[in-house]
């Protein structure tokens, strides 16, 4: 059986509150409230409008969800279960959400706005939504998913090499001394839009595409043939005739002198 608990029925001090078997909805309002819940109970959800909020020390609850309208997006981690962790769709204007696992394969989903989603330690699915929105990775099983023209996005890993997924622009490696190459994808701007960035003199960072650009190859002959000259060949009678002119020039001349 599923249940909705709410944290608000409790009217003074402290509220503790206990799932039952099956999938449990917690609605947290206050950061205080302790939540109470067996393993093996079902899947179970936190809904919160905190600013700030995190499941790490709450046992055997998996789910996250943001609630809070805006304009400033949430803070919200996981623990070390396989967490799904959800930015408030509440939120029509203001900034985007930080979005956090901890342990287990987590799935990230941000919504409107320039949300950061890190999923740590584990395999982890992460969908930014519209917005411009950045990605830390650090696996090579890590899911990153957009589309296009959901904003300019990036992502940042430690990897030493790594696929720039579709949808994605930027690739920016973080600080190592290991040698890094980034593949980028087929969008438009490639050549623009993929950038390898690395601040260690120890690392030296390449970055290759995996589109095969529409090049203009000039055109080169097979051979080199050499140019045919023109003969300067004469005959006698022409030779004859160019020797007399000459002569009577220099006969001019010495009658003139």
């Amino acid at each position: 059986m599923a249940n909705i608990i709410a944290d608000s029925t409790v009217s003074t001090g402290q509220a503790t509150l206990s799932g039952l078997a099956g999938d449990d909805t917690y609605e947290i309002a206050s950061a205080t409230a302790i939540i109470l819940k067996n393993s093996n109970e079902g899947t179970d959800t936190v809904r919160t409008a905190l600013a700030t909020y995190s499941l790490a020390a709450i046992a055997n609850v998996e789910n996250l969800t943001g609630t809070m309208p805006g304009p400033y997006g949430q803070n919200l981690s996981g623990n070390g279960l396989n967490n799904i962790i959800t930015a408030s769709s509440v939120n029509a204007f203001g900034s985007g959400a930080v979005l956090s696992g901890l342990d287990g394969n987590d799935t990230l989903f941000g919504f409107n706005y320039d949300d950061a989603l890190y999923g740590g330690v584990g395999d982890d699915s992460m969908v930014g939504g519209f917005g411009s929105d950045s990605y830390i990775v650090d696996s090579i099983y890590d899911e990153v998913v957009e589309l296009d023209g959901e904003g300019i996005d990036f992502i940042r890993t430690e990897l030493a090499v790594y696929f720039l997924p579709s949808g994605v622009e930027y690739l920016n490696f973080n600080e190592g001394s290991t040698a890094h190459i980034g593949y980028g994808n087929a969008l438009e701007n490639l050549s623009r839009a993929v950038t390898v960035t690395t601040r260690s003199t120890a690392a030296r960072a390449t970055i290759r595409s995996t589109a095969v650009p529409t090049l203009r190859a000039a055109t080169r002959p097979t051979s080199r043939t050499p140019p045919v000259r023109a003969s300067r060949s004469i005959s006698r009678s022409q030779a004859h005739r160019s020797s007399a002119a000459v002569s009577g020039r220099i006969r001019c001349r010495a009658s003139r002198t």
